[in-house]
């Protein structure tokens, strides 16, 4: 009898303990998605060094491939300009805008987590800027990120030269004697200056760079301003 009894205790404070295992696991706090910077080629994207170049003019030098990552996951890209292949993370760089800073990350599909590194398309740029017409030096110079600029004529752009309305101009470039790249630049004419264009201009247009960024969506873009560069020019007196 003695037997039965200490069986049937025994077979509850079993069942207890299982029981007390699976409630504590039903408790534990769901994980938060983070985006943190790092180095690690096996964890996040890496392509063999920081500043990607185009050094020939076939399809196959405008493409560049990431190391091999072995988790599960998708490649995620910001700010806007750099497109990046989801599934495989190859970085297209003639349907790129050149002359930037960019994150690229990993988002993997077991934690949610984006790891990402920095890529620099190395090209030329201009800066987003508010211009007064016929005020000032109305030529609009370039600056070069990833290289010296060589070839292909002269990259300024005269504002004063430009007719009332909304131009896209390709400016084509190139960079230490490697292939042609070509860049965009959005010139349009206003009486007064958008507000919410004037407030983008004032971020800085590099993304935040080694820094652990917890709590927020893995895809949220650093600040960083509008890609192509935009310029708007005022009629003065205004």
């Amino acid at each position: 009898m003695k037997k039965r009894v200490s069986a049937i205790l025994m077979m509850v404070l079993g069942s207890m303990l299982l029981f007390m295992g699976c409630s504590k696991t039903a408790y534990f706090e769901p994980h938060s998605p983070t985006s943190f910077y790092t180095t690690d080629a096996s964890v996040a994207p890496f392509y063999g060094d920081t500043v990607l170049r185009v050094t020939g003019s076939t399809l196959q030098d405008y493409l560049f491939r990431p190391a091999a990552i072995k988790s599960q996951g998708h490649f995620v890209t910001w700010p806007a300009g750099l497109v990046v292949d989801p599934q495989t993370g190859v970085i297209n760089a003639a349907l790129s805008e050149p002359g930037a800073r960019y994150n690229v990350g990993f988002v993997s599909a077991k934690t949610g987590d984006t790891a990402y590194s920095q890529v620099v398309l190395a090209g030329i740029s201009f800066s987003n800027t508010v211009y007064i017409k016929n005020d000032g030096d109305s030529v609009l110079a370039p600056y070069a990120m990833g290289g010296t600029i060589t070839g292909i004529g002269n990259h300024a752009i005269n504002l004063n030269a430009l007719q009332p309305g909304t131009h896209e101009i390709k400016v084509s470039f190139r960079m230490d004697g490697g292939a042609v790249q070509t860049t965009t630049v959005l010139v349009s004419f206003s009486d007064v200056p958008p507000p919410p264009l004037v407030e983008t201009m004032s971020i800085t247009a590099s993304p935040a760079s080694k820094v652990t960024v917890t709590n927020v969506k893995p895809t949220a873009p650093a600040p960083c301003t509008p890609r192509p560069p935009q310029i708007v020019i005022i009629n003065k007196g205004h």
